[in-house]
């Protein structure tokens, strides 16, 4: 995608957006104004934008066969121009919930309302495109050769009699571009329909580390063990430990952990743990500080020993 094209995309978005609210826009956040065509790449009905807690709703209509242009299921193409593309934009690591369903009397603006027979179906690819040209048909199930921005993620299909369908998984923040559609198993043809879409998103709590017996420490050793805890372990990729300019690896069981830090000095020693997420950015950062006295003195007791 073209650098000026993207940042003056997303300058719009900003403008649009209210904090901690969801905004649904009937635009293409990413207008082509390089290229000859008016808007090259996807052409984007809507754009919404997800916070936290946040909720989308909206309603259109597509094509019977706009998600897979045949009743054949070896074939992998969808209709470009008949299904509607969604640029969705997370504001934060989230649980997404996508639902896309049948609905009647939804207005088409072709003039009068969408049928109610739609066997909906979708696509997920990751990022915006908004450059170059585009085709008739996608690839409704991997990579889309003219739309060399979008990286396929994943795909719900009918399976020739769902009025509904939906998805849930986690997404990291970032820009995501969504194709809806119909699938339908009928070889007649058929008149455009409406549907109902629902995008919800719940922010992700990534993994933290707990420490058990505080983060102070006194001793007189020269080695001592730490363990603690793993809050949401199954989002963790890996607990870290670093001491006098070493880092090693701590091992995770289940949700809790040990160590053994080795070398303490005399005085002060910190002593760094570094959990990362399996999103591989660091999710929590704690520190332990040991103190170590000396060596115990040795003492005497004054008198003298009876005969």
């Amino acid at each position: 995608m073209k650098k000026s094209t993207f940042i003056a995309g997303l300058c719009g978005l900003l403008n649009l957006t209210n904090a901690g609210a969801a905004t649904v826009s009937e635009t293409d956040p990413v207008p082509n104004v390089t290229d000859p065509v008016p808007d090259g790449g996807v052409g984007y009905k809507w754009t919404v934008l997800l916070g936290g807690n946040d909720r989308a709703d909206l309603e259109g209509v597509v094509g019977a066969w706009s998600w897979d242009e045949d009743a054949f299921p070896e074939t992998t193409r969808g209709w470009t121009h008949t299904s509607n593309w969604v640029a969705l934009r997370l504001q934060r690591s989230s649980e997404v919930t996508i639902r896309l369903f049948r609905k009647e009397n939804v207005p088409n603006p072709a003039g009068g309302v969408g049928g109610n027979i739609l066997f909906p179906a979708f696509s997920i690819y990751r990022g915006w495109d908004g450059d170059g040209g585009d085709l008739h048909t996608y690839n409704n199930r991997g990579n889309v050769e003219w739309a060399e921005d979008l990286t396929y993620l994943t795909h719900v299909e009918n399976n020739g009699s769902e009025t509904s369908v939906k998805l849930t998984l986690e997404l990291p923040a970032g820009l995501y571009s969504l194709a809806l559609g119909g699938n339908s198993p009928s070889t007649n043809r058929e008149p455009v329909q409406g549907y109902g879409f629902t995008v919800m998103s719940k922010p992700v709590e990534g993994p933290s580390i707990e420490i058990k017996g505080g983060t102070r420490r006194l001793t007189l050793k020269p080695s001592a063990e730490i363990s603690g805890s793993i809050a949401n372990v199954d989002r963790a990729r890996s607990l870290r430990m670093r001491h006098n300019g070493r880092t090693s690896l701590v091992t995770m069981k289940g949700g809790n952990w040990s160590a053994t830090v080795d070398g303490l000095k005399p005085g002060r020693n910190a002593v760094w743990f570094t959990l990362q997420g399996k999103n591989g950015k660091m999710s929590d950062r704690k520190r332990v500080t040991i103190h170590r006295n000396g060596s115990p003195r040795p003492f005497f007791i004054r008198g003298s020993l009876g005969n």
